[in-house]
């Protein structure tokens, strides 16, 4: 299923040197009937509140550093309005709107290439997402696809060429992280070499990069690597008490709270009964859990009577799991022959070690 993108524009806020020189003014339409002394609320890009700037005479004014690394955003809310408008405070005197059906913004380059990104990213999202529903829902699992692959593909093009003309920005922060699904490991390195300060020493971005090596490091025909944790009742369990005894062994990630997770269930269980006498194992990995002893309980509500370890954040980040159902396939030796996000393809890809 495709996600959402558009969230990633207000989760990151970078730390960076300064320098003086911004100002932002802003005027509110008359037809609003804001009084004075209403606050236009300032906000980080985390969304944590900054300031509250008062309006009077319909007009309002705030200065602050320059810092083309992060990104704020400006918030008008009455009991009969509410409009939010993002901006990066480059070296421009920017300027707000807030009219009567929505905020705009200009004088400032960054911010309006910023929000021209956001809105084609949303438009494509959205234009994609309704073609995509339109054939799971009449059953065209093939046209499905085919909107699928096409829309990553734009996607990706999108996101690289703004990427590529914001390496020292909030820009290229945002759009290298939301690249980061479309991205090979290669790829992904790449572009980070090619990035400013700001994006080579921040955590997340740094994260990602972790995760895309760990990923090309367990990728199809190489070795596994060891997990370790705790099995139902409490005992410690790790991944070669099983993988690499000269059996065929499925792994499969999930949590509680992942609905897809529990859809694949029931298919796992049935290879499992139909190969296990052939030398086929299933071993549940559990990891991203929100409430302690979630996935204990609902391990013994899907009655999983196969091995399941209770790994911590460092089992999906061995394996670079940037979303779960992550299911792998080891052989007999415990090289990797099968990697698949989703249940897709999953009974194709054991029987062929199987059926004659």
């Amino acid at each position: 299923m495709m996600k959402n993108f558009i969230c990633f524009f207000a989760t990151l806020l970078i730390l960076a040197s300064c320098s003086e020189g911004f100002a932002i003014s802003g005027i509110v339409d008359d037809s609003l009937q804001i009084p004075d002394g209403t606050v236009v609320t300032l906000l980080d890009s985390k969304g944590e509140e900054i300031a509250q700037i008062p309006v009077f005479n319909g007009e309002f004014t705030y200065e602050m550093p320059v810092d083309v690394t992060t990104c704020y955003s400006l918030a008008l809310n009455t009991d009969r309005y509410s409009e939010t408008v993002s901006f990066i405070p480059d070296n421009s005197r920017t300027r707000v709107v807030f009219g009567p059906v929505s905020a705009t913004i200009t004088g400032s380059a960054l911010s309006t290439s910023f929000n021209s990104v956001r809105s084609t990213v949303n438009e494509l999202t959205e234009k994609a997402g309704e073609e995509f529903r339109s054939f799971y829902k009449a059953g065209d699992e093939a046209g499905a696809s085919e909107v699928e692959a096409k829309y990553n593909e734009d996607m990706k093009s999108i996101l690289t060429e703004a990427y590529s003309n914001n390496t020292d920005n909030y820009i290229g922060l945002t759009t290298l992280m939301m690249l980061s699904e479309y991205l090979e490991y290669d790829e992904a390195v790449e572009l980070y070499e090619k990035g400013g300060e700001n994006i080579r020493n921040n955590e997340d971005i740094n994260d990602f990069i972790d995760r895309k090596k760990a990923a090309h490091d367990t990728s199809v025909g190489c070795k596994f690597v060891e997990i370790t944790g705790k099995t139902v009742n409490g005992d410690d369990i790790k991944l070669s008490d099983f993988v690499g005894k000269g059996d065929y062994v499925l792994v499969d990630f999930w949590a509680s709270w992942c609905g897809p997770c529990m859809n694949a269930i029931p298919n796992a269980r049935a290879l499992l009964k139909k190969y296990a006498s052939k030398g086929f194992h299933l071993i549940g990995v559990n990891c991203w859990e929100r409430r302690e002893g979630a996935g204990q309980a609902k391990a013994a509500e899907m009655e999983m009577t196969w091995p399941v370890i209770f790994a911590e954040e460092s089992a999906p980040a061995a394996y670079g799991v940037e979303a779960i159902p992550t299911l792998i396939l080891f052989g007999p030796d415990g090289t990797i022959d099968e990697r698949l996000l989703g249940e897709t393809g999953l009974n194709e890809a054991v029987a062929r070690h199987f059926e004659e």
